[in-house]
């Protein structure tokens, strides 16, 4: 399958998931789909890609995110606006992880794939905050930490062969740089 093909098949599924588990009337399960299948959305692009630097900084990003959102729900005591027992408040898991894979995928392929996922993340953190299991202020601290440990870890995916004009003092043409 060519990369553009599954990137469209990917963010189909990416949007259309939503729209289905909406029918249901059953936003938790919207939110807790797409808090799994943003990231998984940008990881298999990596694959549609052959892009192994990508799957590397996919996963130091992710990991960071997730990792670093588990230790704070695990060490900041704060009760969630619902009074639940025994959960913890402190900056939303949904949030940080639909945030981690969509400015993944923004940082890595761009904006055009990167709005429907940030779009996608969007409505799970709202959805955290209308259901009452998290404050705003959680959300905005799990993306937050998504965008930082993206900008840390991400670069611009390239195609492996670039052309570019070349103008010297002396000389003119095309300069190709090709990365293997």
């Amino acid at each position: 399958m060519k990369p553009r093909l599954l990137t469209g098949v990917l963010l189909a599924a990416l949007l259309g998931g939503p729209a289905c588990v909406a029918r249901a009337q059953d936003s938790q399960a919207a939110v807790d789909i797409l808090q799994w299948l943003i990231p998984l959305t940008g990881l298999g692009m990596t694959y549609a890609y052959a892009d192994a630097e990508g799957s590397k900084q996919f996963a130091e990003s992710y990991l960071t995110t997730v990792g670093l959102t588990a230790y704070l729900k695990v060490n900041v005591p704060e009760q969630r606006p619902d009074n639940s027992p025994s959960r913890q408040s402190y900056v939303s898991g949904h949030a940080s992880s639909a945030f981690a894979g969509a400015a993944f995928i923004q940082m890595r392929y761009g904006w055009a794939p990167g709005l429907p996922a940030y779009a996608a993340a969007a409505y799970v953190g709202r959805e955290r905050v209308e259901e009452r299991a998290h404050y705003p202020s959680d959300v905005y601290r799990g993306i937050a930490i998504a965008l930082t440990s993206a900008f840390i870890f991400v670069t611009p995916h390239r195609p492996a062969i670039q052309f570019s004009p070349y103008f010297g003092p002396e000389a003119a043409g095309i300069q190709v740089v090709a990365r293997w």
